[in-house]
């Protein structure tokens, strides 16, 4: 992964995503959708596992809606991820970060 998360916005998701070269996971989040101690965003604990083989974005869905109508976002925490410009595979609720590290070994 980039070391640390990104945030992107609706203007730049189709160049900091869809036109990535790389795997790329999206956190779709909101504060007030995490219980207190819930799980750190995906491999935001991990980042050097992934240098130069995968990203990392995060966006708070009600600031950003465009980007959480088209995925059909309706459920927060939702992590999508992202190949190719395509929808890849999708994460509802909240998940152990193995899932995402096995996804993102997977592609």
């Amino acid at each position: 992964m980039s070391q640390g998360l990104e945030v992107y916005n609706d203007g730049d998701f189709e160049e900091k995503v869809l036109k990535s070269t790389l795997p790329v996971l999206v956190d779709f989040w909101a504060e007030c959708a995490c219980p207190a101690g819930c799980s750190p965003p995906p491999s935001k604990s991990s980042p050097k596992d992934y240098a130069g083989k995968g990203q990392s974005r995060q966006t708070r869905h009600r600031r950003q809606p465009g980007s959480a109508i088209k995925f059909s976002i309706n459920s927060i925490p939702t992590v999508i991820l992202f190949k190719d410009g395509q929808v890849h595979k999708k994460f509802v609720g909240l998940r152990p970060e193995k899932d995402f590290k096995e996804a993102l070994d997977a592609v």
